[in-house]
């Protein structure tokens, strides 16, 4: 019976193995489909990366873009103040025009003469019975027209 025996301790440990080698097969079976999500994961969050990249390249355009924009707006600024204290400097000099030619007694106002409230050149005024010198625009109510400067 020793043959017998031994042949019984041969299927056990034949089933044993095999047990295994089904357990075993399993495990496998389970790494293998959780390394497919994974790489399905590696995979949507490489995408994510790349999204995140492309977000952070746009970002940088559009902040050297408005450091121009910036850049451009300073220059504009200083160049406006320049015209603005040119401006005013020419200001003072045709205040300055104006009070020597009023000393002198020749009334010229902007570039040419005056403007005449009641006539159809004169360019309106205020309304009929209005607070304009002269009685109002148009309407012939007496009086005559006053000159006004520009």
């Amino acid at each position: 019976m020793c043959g017998a025996e031994s042949e019984k301790r041969l299927i056990k440990k034949c089933r044993e193995l095999n047990s295994e080698i089904v357990a075993n097969a399993a495990k496998v079976q389970t790494a293998l489909k959780l390394s497919e999500e994974d790489q399905s994961t590696i995979a949507a969050l490489k995408k994510e990366i790349e999204k995140a990249w492309k977000l952070v390249d746009a970002s940088h355009e559009k902040e050297a873009r408005a450091k121009e924009t910036i850049q451009q707006l300073k220059l504009e600024i200083t160049n406006l103040s320049r015209l603005v204290e040119q401006g005013a400097g020419l200001s003072l000099g045709q205040e300055q025009t104006v009070r020597a030619r009023t000393a002198e007694g020749t009334p010229r106002w902007g570039g040419g003469g005056a403007r005449v409230l009641g006539s159809p050149a004169g360019g309106g005024g205020a309304r009929r019975g209005g607070p304009v010198a002269g009685g109002g625009v148009g309407g012939g109510r007496g009086g005559s027209p006053k000159r006004f400067p520009l």
